[in-house]
């Protein structure tokens, strides 16, 4: 239960630093940062790795 109070929290904070104007445009960011940051890391990763 406290992780997905976590990530609600962290989608929010997220959403809310992107610019969301309304809470449906706030969640909606925050989770568009999260899918980016992930593929960010998982390109990353695989940089990484292959070297």
């Amino acid at each position: 239960m406290e992780f997905w109070v976590g990530f609600f929290v962290v989608v929010v904070i997220l959403g809310a630093l992107a610019g969301g104007e309304s809470f449906g445009s706030t969640i909606s960011k925050g989770v568009g940062c999260l899918f980016l940051i992930a593929i960010v890391g998982f390109i990353f990763l695989m940089v990484s790795s292959g070297s």
